[in-house]
């Protein structure tokens, strides 16, 4: 699935219905292969997209996915280079997800 269209829908979208197809974003990182040319800006683009929405944290729907979304941080942290070669890309993946992180942990008292 090519998510490039539809970054900015899971930037925008309300907390429950982020929280309802955060799977779709968990599916597309832990699947994509860095083989299309816009994986690594997927990649950076839906950690920005997920940090975003990990500041309503007051919103039940999202403290409820704040385990699944540190899971996914820590899956990237060790995946990066999947996404893209370029090492540059690699660390602009890394620091999106490094604020997923932090977020999530806030949320789940890690």
């Amino acid at each position: 699935m090519r998510t490039l269209c539809y970054q900015e829908d899971f930037m925008f979208m309300g907390p429950n219905a982020f929280a309802y197809y955060f799977p779709v974003i968990d599916g597309y990182i832990r699947e994509v292969r860095g083989e299309e040319p816009d994986d690594d800006c997927c990649a950076a683009i839906l950690g920005s997209a997920v940090a975003g929405q990990l500041e309503e944290a007051t919103n039940p729907a999202i403290r409820s996915i704040a385990s699944e979304v540190l899971n996914l941080a820590a899956h990237v942290a060790r995946n990066a280079a999947r996404y893209t070669p370029d090492e540059r890309m690699q660390k602009r993946i890394l620091r999106e997800w490094r604020k997923v992180d932090e977020a999530a942990a806030g949320l789940t008292g890690r």
